[in-house]
Parts: C-alpha cells; sequence; structure tokens
C-alpha cells in the first residue's frame, strides 16, 4: 500500500506500540518521503489529523481522531480474536 502513493506525498506513520514503532520503521524504506512519527500527546495528535489531506488507518485513534477533524480515511480492519471483545 505505501508504495502507491505518489512519491512526492509525505507519508507521517504512527504507532502505539514498541512492535508498530517497528513495522513503521521498516515501511519507511518503501516511500522516500516516509516519516515516523514520535510519540504524541492526544492534543498533539489531533491538531496533526486537522492538516492531512488523508488519512489510512486500521481502526484506531488516529482514524476517530481524522474523522472528527474531517479528514477523509481510509480504515482497514481485519480480523480480531472473538474471546478479547467477548
Amino acid at each position: 500500500l505505501i508504495k502507491t502513493f505518489p512519491p512526492e506525498s509525505t507519508l507521517f506513520l504512527a504507532w502505539g506500540s514498541a512492535q508498530e514503532k517497528t513495522l513503521c520503521e521498516s515501511l519507511m524504506n518503501g516511500h522516500p518521503r516516509a516519516v515516523v512519527l514520535p510519540k504524541l500527546s492526544l492534543p498533539a495528535l489531533h491538531l496533526l489529523m486537522t492538516k492531512m489531506t488523508l488519512v489510512v488507518s486500521v481502526d484506531s485513534l488516529s482514524l476517530h481522531l481524522a474523522a472528527i477533524a474531517g479528514v477523509p480515511t481510509r480504515s482497514y480492519f481485519g480480523p480480531s480474536l472473538g474471546e478479547k471483545y467477548a
């Protein structure tokens, strides 16, 4: 997916856990203008979302903040463990 964005686009990669940060760092190599964000406070993340032209995300805080800010979103939902939500 990351390679489908035009090279002039800047991609900001947000993460929530150390494992996700590592994944984002590996994804950086797939786009010339990909940036892994530092850990951001809730107000800072919300402000950042207001500056975006599109947010692509899994069902997460970033997705919901972008929606609140009126930014177009593209979300992906994957399989979850039913036991987690029972």
